[in-house]
């Protein structure tokens, strides 16, 4: 049996108040990936702090994904203050889009997420790479080449995004949760057949968002595109 009001009292002492690590991680990807171009950049940064991640579990969890592995009570190893300090100043100098160029208060398209899957958007991505490659010879040379370079930071976001739900499912293996594991490496890649694999989905993609810093992003209807899923289930008996 799950001692729910312990885990609810973990939840309400979960270090969000600590120190935020996102920005130094973001910062470090800005220097490693220092002369390539902003989409690029952006999206190295995006999968190193999905890769930093300390991938907190609460007794209890039917999904995996959690936000208390960014923050900690203190700094990392080999980091010192003068030094997070330096890359927080950084992060910040490099800027972010707001509120106003629709970074926040937003919605994902998760119909089209869920009916394709991550490996379904990388082959979208691919797909149109190509397609401005056939446009190089034409007079929309140089718009090509931004949209290329634009896809190729799709495409880095999505396979660190499928990475990052790989490692949930390796560190649910290791606790020796197979469900949690065989449902988070499945949306790893294919698109979701089950009700429980679309909710993890959902999840971890509001999670990656977070990540970012977005906190006010929408789920928007969630009852009209899980429903599906839900009816399959119940039909299958698995509900």
């Amino acid at each position: 049996m799950v001692d729910w009001q312990r885990v609810l009292n973990q939840v309400r002492t979960n270090p969000v108040s600590a120190i935020d690590l996102r920005p130094a991680w973001r910062a470090m990807a800005y220097r490693e990936a220092q002369g390539e171009p902003e989409p690029v950049v952006r999206a190295r940064a995006f999968g190193r702090v999905l890769m930093e991640d300390a991938l907190h579990f609460y007794e209890g969890d039917r999904l995996c994904g959690s936000h208390a592995g960014w923050f900690s009570r203190s700094l990392p190893d080999g980091l010192s203050q003068d030094e997070y300090e330096v890359l927080v100043a950084e992060h910040r100098a490099r800027g972010q889009r707001d509120f106003w160029a629709g970074w926040d208060h937003s919605l994902a398209d998760y119909p089209t997420l869920l009916d394709l899957g991550v490996s379904g958007l990388l082959e979208c991505a691919q797909a149109s790479v190509k397609t401005h490659e056939c446009a190089q010879a034409s007079v929309k040379t140089h718009l090509a080449a931004e949209e290329r370079i634009a896809l190729r930071g799709i495409t880095l976001a999505l396979e660190a995004f499928s990475a990052y739900m790989a490692r949930w499912a390796d560190a649910a293996s290791a606790r020796g949760d197979d469900d949690l594991a065989e449902t988070a490496r499945r949306v790893a890649v294919e698109p979701p057949l089950t009700f429980r694999e679309a909710v993890q989905l959902v999840a971890f993609t509001h999670l990656a968002f977070e990540s970012e810093g977005r906190y006010a992003m929408a789920l928007g209807r969630v009852d009209q595109y899980l429903l599906p899923f839900y009816r399959r289930d119940v039909e299958a008996g698995r509900l």
